[in-house]
C-alpha cells in the first residue's frame, strides 16, 4: 500500500499565527529577527500593515487555523486573543476553561481528545 502524505497548508500570515498562539510576544523576549520584531510591534500596537490589515483583520483572517492548532495543543481551552475577542462573555468564578465552552455550547469533537 502506497503511503499518501499532504502538505500541511502554510499560513499566509505566519507571524500572526505565532502572534494568536502565544508563540511570538514580548514575554518571551525581544525577537532576534527583523521581521518577527516588526510584526510583533504591529500586532501588539494594532497597526494596520496594507498585505494583512489590523489585529482583528489578522485574526479574523487566520481564526480557525489558530483555534484548530490550540486545540490540538490543549483540547477543552482556547487561545488568548479568543478569549478578549470571540467569547461570548466572562467565566464564572472558578469555572474552568471547559466548563465555560461546554456550558455555551462551544466544545467541539477535538476538544475531547
Amino acid at each position: 500500500m502506497a503511503l499518501i502524505r499532504r502538505k500541511l497548508k502554510a499560513s499566509s500570515d505566519p507571524q500572526a499565527m505565532r502572534f494568536f498562539m502565544g508563540e511570538l510576544s514580548y514575554q518571551n523576549g525581544t525577537p532576534e529577527n527583523i521581521r518577527d520584531r516588526v510584526s510583533l510591534f504591529f500586532l501588539e500596537y494594532d497597526i494596520k500593515i496594507s498585505r494583512h490589515g489590523d489585529t482583528a483583520q489578522r485574526w479574523a483572517n487566520c481564526r480557525e487555523e489558530v483555534i484548530k492548532a490550540w486545540i490540538a495543543k490543549a483540547p477543552g481551552t482556547r487561545p488568548p486573543y479568543w478569549w478578549q475577542h470571540d467569547a461570548p462573555g466572562k467565566r464564572r468564578k472558578g469555572e474552568t476553561e471547559r466548563e465555560f465552552l461546554q456550558r455555551h455550547g462551544l466544545l467541539i469533537a477535538a476538544d475531547d481528545t
